[in-house]
């Protein structure tokens, strides 16, 4: 049986006073592979992060301005070795690219990078969930309505950068992929989610050292908009 910690970040009590200006974001573009030949350098929106990871199984999503070959390659060790073709589809005016890990074995750890056309990411880190027989622990990250706010527009970067993973990387013994398991974001991710470059330049630009190495669950909020954006965006549960 799981023994589960949540831990709680409330974005609304953290004043943006005193602070340090966040660590600089990574850029919405990936590094150009040198052995990539006559493939297009495709721009990169939204970097690669984690979906609906199971036992036997995760997703790696990512987005890009327009649509070329895609991929992920993956493996055990830094060294990757195993690729898995991406499939593309529309998401307001970019390219969602989706592809799926499959014959993962549970609560074990797996590095990835992702290939769109020339352009290559960095290589990150997963960690396949544990069975259900695991006594392993299971920790959680709440936190919800990051959504911008004019006054403190990179509050929600300093939220995951200064605070979540620092504190988890101080009180844990391992990389964030193993010390964490997941995201839970009851909705509120964005002002409005009609406006494509809120998602991308707010949200998951915001959250991507985070999203890159533990899956997100989201829940849209009233500030979603039941727009179409967030059901393109994420590969959830069923």
């Amino acid at each position: 049986m799981h023994s589960t910690t949540i831990f709680c970040f409330a974005l609304l009590a953290v004043s943006a006073c005193g602070s340090d200006p966040a660590p600089s974001s990574p850029e919405p573009t990936g590094d150009i592979s040198a052995d990539t030949g006559d493939l297009p350098e495709i721009l990169i929106t939204v970097s690669p992060y984690l979906q609906h990871v199971e036992t036997d199984s995760a997703w790696i999503l990512w987005e890009g301005l327009e649509e070329g070959p895609a991929w992920v390659e993956w493996g055990t060790s830094a060294d990757l070795g195993q690729t898995a073709t991406a499939a593309a589809s529309a998401s307001g005016d970019g390219v969602l690219y989706e592809a799926q890990l499959t014959g993962l074995s549970a609560d074990t750890a797996y590095w990835y990078r992702a290939h769109t056309g020339a352009t290559v990411s960095e290589v990150q880190r997963l960690r396949s969930a544990p069975d259900a027989e695991s006594t392993a622990p299971f920790r959680l990250v709440a936190m919800s309505d990051m959504q911008r706010d004019d006054a403190h527009p990179t509050l929600f970067a300093d939220i995951v950068q200064q605070g979540v993973i620092p504190w988890v990387q101080d009180n844990g013994d391992g990389a964030l992929a193993d010390e964490l398991s997941a995201v839970l974001i009851p909705g509120d991710l964005v002002d409005n989610g009609w406006l494509q470059s809120e998602w991308r330049d707010d949200f998951f630009l915001g959250g991507a050292p985070l999203f890159s190495q533990v899956p997100v669950y989201p829940v849209p909020g009233n500030h979603e908009g039941n727009s179409p954006l967030f059901f393109q965006y994420f590969h959830l549960p069923e």
